[in-house]
């Protein structure tokens, strides 16, 4: 942000960081007319960022860039986001006097329901399993991972997740290749401490079962509610083996 400014037209600014902590993806959605960024030492640990006004300037407090950032390292690491103003002037170019206040990013622990690998994970085939999962910590979602039995291609094709208040979100395999034990969400989403939610996986091929009613993890409680094999057998003891997180 530039905040209380009469006119500015120009801006260049370099944000630099640890990273091994972090790494900047993404820089945009600017109030200026144009803008534009460089990622290329991203990797390195600094961004440059430039925008310009082609006509009048910006005044009030300005939006110069939302930022992108990616966790690279360990929970509890923090690194200083430090800025460096390049360049700030009016429409008429004449500099402005700034003051830089510089940030920080700290990564919080992340929790995950991770039910494991089971001791004997057949007899397994695929099907629709329908249950609820209820955490004790806020788990933050971004992929669902699917433990496939030893030598298969073991995997889930859908999921949905939901609960009574109307919410829900949903995702489909794409299929082998390249990441293809897991299913990727659109959007990360938060699964909150204490709230009980319902899910839908469709499994193909052979993933891991963990044949009970209940599961009790380090991080929240998975039930089985039905389970029904391509076959059309109906059961209520099968969880697959998922890691979600």
């Amino acid at each position: 942000m530039i905040n209380n400014v009469e006119d500015v037209a120009v801006a260049t600014i370099n944000v630099t960081y640890d990273p091994s902590v972090i790494r900047v993806t993404d820089a945009g959605n600017s109030d200026f007319q144009v803008f534009f960024r460089n990622l290329h030492f991203a990797d390195k640990g600094w961004v440059r960022m430039g925008a310009y006004q082609v006509m009048n300037g910006l005044s009030g407090d300005v939006k110069f860039a939302e930022l992108g950032i990616t966790p690279v390292g360990s929970p509890g690491e923090t690194t200083s986001l430090e800025i460096e103003v390049i360049t700030l002037s009016d429409s008429e170019d004449k500099p402005i006097k700034v003051e830089v206040k510089n940030g920080s990013f700290t990564i919080k622990e992340h929790f995950q329901l991770d039910t494991g690998s089971p001791e004997n994970p057949y007899p397994s085939i695929g099907g629709i399993h329908h249950g609820t999962i209820k955490p004790n910590k806020a788990i933050t979602v971004c992929k669902l991972y699917t433990y496939p039995c030893a030598g298969t291609g073991g995997h889930s094709e859908y999921v949905k997740i939901w609960n009574n208040s109307g919410w829900n979100v949903s995702a489909r395999w794409e299929g082998y290749g390249g990441d293809w034990h897991n299913i990727s969400f659109d959007e990360r989403f938060t699964l909150q401490a204490g709230v009980e939610y319902n899910y839908t996986i469709v499994t193909g091929s052979y993933p891991q079962i963990h044949h009970k009613k209940e599961l009790v993890m380090d991080n929240g409680i998975i039930t089985c509610t039905q389970f029904i094999d391509i076959n059309r057998k109906e059961h209520k003891d099968w969880i697959p083996a998922i890691r979600l997180g």
